[in-house]
């Protein structure tokens, strides 16, 4: 984790030093990244809330689905990966009896992250930009219900199109700065 910095070498060596493995988790990105733009703990750097002055923009950015570990051995007695809610078995995601399922949980964790991203917007006053490079349709309406508009949500089929992405919202960060 790096917290916020305009330490451009720093985070350039942090992106590059990324490796893609595992599955994937989108709310508790939301979540983390919520907290890098809110001040207090876990996270300390970030300004407080100055209208006019301080704008706090999220980038949810994903190339998966949100997409749960679990371990279909009748021998495994946790039944899944551990995550932010625990084991399945824990219950934090409902009784084991209805995340039985990959796509149950996956239906969950969606409902979790559409969560983060309106508690961001509303409690915390973060303006949420949304990406999925080659969403599927649940991801993509998950992820626009996240944006803070239809137009705050970007899917790019391929990788070469995150450019045109990222150019097209600091064009629009840039145009909100010049305004205020």
């Amino acid at each position: 984790m790096l917290p916020l910095t305009d330490n451009a070498g720093a985070i350039l060596a942090r992106i590059n030093a990324m490796v893609a493995s595992g599955n994937t988790n989108i709310q508790q990105g939301t979540v983390w990244g919520m907290h890098a733009l809110t001040p207090g703990e876990p996270l300390t750097e970030a300004l407080p809330q100055a209208p006019g002055r301080v704008a706090k923009i999220l980038i949810v950015m994903t190339d998966g689905k949100n997409e749960p570990q679990l371990i279909s051995s009748s021998s495994d007695m946790n039944g899944s990966a551990y995550y932010s809610w625990g084991f399945r078995y824990d219950g934090r995601l409902g009784p084991k009896s209805s995340v039985d399922t990959s796509g149950e949980v996956t239906t969950i964790m969606d409902e979790r992250t559409k969560a983060a991203c309106q508690y961001a917007k509303e409690h915390r006053g973060i303006e949420v930009y949304s990406i999925g490079l080659g969403a599927s349709t649940a991801t993509k309406v998950m992820l626009t219900a996240c944006a803070s508009s239809t137009s705050h949500a970007y899917f790019p089929n391929n990788a070469s199109q995150l450019n045109e992405v990222f150019r097209s919202i600091a064009a629009k960060l840039s145009a909100l700065r010049l305004s205020q």
